[in-house]
Protein backbone atom coordinates (compact mmCIF):
# COMPACT_ATOMS: atom_id res chain seq x y z
CA UNK A 1 0.00 0.00 0.00
CA UNK A 2 1.22 3.43 -0.91
CA UNK A 3 1.00 6.39 1.85
CA UNK A 4 -1.76 8.07 1.99
CA UNK A 5 -3.74 5.06 0.12
CA UNK A 6 -7.29 3.55 1.61
CA UNK A 7 -5.85 0.36 4.25
CA UNK A 8 -6.74 -2.84 2.31
CA UNK A 9 -9.38 -3.91 5.15
CA UNK A 10 -11.68 -0.62 4.09
CA UNK A 11 -12.04 -1.95 0.65
CA UNK A 12 -14.78 -4.54 0.30
CA UNK A 13 -14.91 -6.78 -3.05
CA UNK A 14 -16.15 -9.99 -4.14
CA UNK A 15 -14.33 -12.10 -6.61
CA UNK A 16 -15.24 -15.62 -8.35
CA UNK A 17 -13.68 -17.71 -10.50
CA UNK A 18 -14.50 -19.47 -13.90
CA UNK A 19 -12.32 -22.36 -15.35
CA UNK A 20 -11.67 -22.36 -18.81
CA UNK A 21 -12.89 -25.79 -20.37
CA UNK A 22 -9.97 -26.44 -21.83
CA UNK A 23 -6.54 -27.98 -19.98
CA UNK A 24 -3.84 -26.45 -22.06
CA UNK A 25 0.44 -27.61 -21.78
CA UNK A 26 3.12 -25.13 -23.42
CA UNK A 27 5.52 -27.00 -25.81
CA UNK A 28 8.98 -27.60 -24.27
CA UNK A 29 10.77 -25.12 -26.44
CA UNK A 30 7.57 -22.66 -27.21
CA UNK A 31 7.47 -19.15 -26.49
CA UNK A 32 4.84 -18.63 -23.45
CA UNK A 33 1.45 -16.93 -24.25
CA UNK A 34 1.51 -13.09 -22.96
CA UNK A 35 0.49 -12.89 -19.78
CA UNK A 36 1.92 -16.47 -18.54
CA UNK A 37 3.50 -15.72 -15.78
CA UNK A 38 4.35 -19.60 -15.03
CA UNK A 39 7.18 -20.45 -12.80
CA UNK A 40 10.37 -22.55 -14.20
CA UNK A 41 9.21 -25.60 -12.70
CA UNK A 42 5.66 -25.38 -13.73
CA UNK A 43 6.15 -23.89 -17.76
CA UNK A 44 6.12 -27.47 -19.09
CA UNK A 45 3.22 -28.77 -16.88
CA UNK A 46 -0.32 -28.90 -17.88
CA UNK A 47 -2.28 -26.11 -16.84
CA UNK A 48 -5.74 -24.90 -16.79
CA UNK A 49 -6.68 -20.80 -17.42
CA UNK A 50 -9.12 -18.93 -15.02
CA UNK A 51 -11.11 -16.12 -15.66
CA UNK A 52 -11.40 -14.06 -12.53
CA UNK A 53 -14.44 -11.43 -11.61
CA UNK A 54 -14.06 -8.47 -9.22
CA UNK A 55 -16.60 -6.27 -8.22
CA UNK A 56 -15.44 -3.82 -5.42
CA UNK A 57 -17.39 -1.27 -3.54
CA UNK A 58 -16.38 1.93 -5.51
CA UNK A 59 -17.81 4.48 -2.93
CA UNK A 60 -16.06 3.42 -0.46
CA UNK A 61 -12.96 4.71 -2.58
CA UNK A 62 -11.86 8.36 -2.32
CA UNK A 63 -9.68 10.16 -4.91
CA UNK A 64 -8.22 13.59 -4.41
CA UNK A 65 -9.81 16.24 -6.73
CA UNK A 66 -6.67 17.59 -9.31
CA UNK A 67 -6.48 20.95 -10.12
CA UNK A 68 -7.88 20.35 -13.56
CA UNK A 69 -11.64 20.00 -11.49
CA UNK A 70 -11.33 15.86 -11.73
CA UNK A 71 -10.81 12.99 -9.22
CA UNK A 72 -7.66 10.58 -10.10
CA UNK A 73 -6.54 7.45 -8.95
CA UNK A 74 -5.37 4.35 -9.62
CA UNK A 75 -6.05 0.70 -8.43
CA UNK A 76 -3.84 -2.44 -8.59
CA UNK A 77 -5.33 -6.00 -8.66
CA UNK A 78 -3.02 -8.99 -8.18
CA UNK A 79 -3.96 -12.62 -8.17
CA UNK A 80 -1.90 -15.23 -7.27
CA UNK A 81 -2.05 -18.99 -7.79
CA UNK A 82 0.15 -21.42 -4.73
CA UNK A 83 0.66 -24.54 -3.86
CA UNK A 84 -0.89 -26.51 -0.87
CA UNK A 85 2.97 -25.29 0.33
CA UNK A 86 2.51 -21.75 -0.18
CA UNK A 87 4.84 -21.70 -3.64
CA UNK A 88 4.00 -19.45 -6.14
CA UNK A 89 3.16 -21.17 -9.32
CA UNK A 90 1.79 -18.12 -11.10
CA UNK A 91 0.68 -14.58 -10.77
CA UNK A 92 -1.11 -11.68 -12.82
CA UNK A 93 -1.20 -7.82 -12.32
CA UNK A 94 -3.52 -5.35 -13.80
CA UNK A 95 -3.57 -1.81 -13.05
CA UNK A 96 -6.50 0.35 -13.69
CA UNK A 97 -6.11 4.11 -14.07
CA UNK A 98 -9.81 6.23 -13.17
CA UNK A 99 -10.71 9.30 -14.00
CA UNK A 100 -13.89 10.65 -12.51
CA UNK A 101 -15.45 13.88 -13.86
CA UNK A 102 -17.47 16.23 -11.72
CA UNK A 103 -17.42 14.48 -8.91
Amino acid sequence: MDLGAVPPTEIVFFAGLKPDDQIERIAKNAPRPGGNYLQTQWRNKPYRNYQIHVHAEANRIEFVRAADGERHGEIEFVAVVYTSNGETVEFDRQDRTLRLEGR
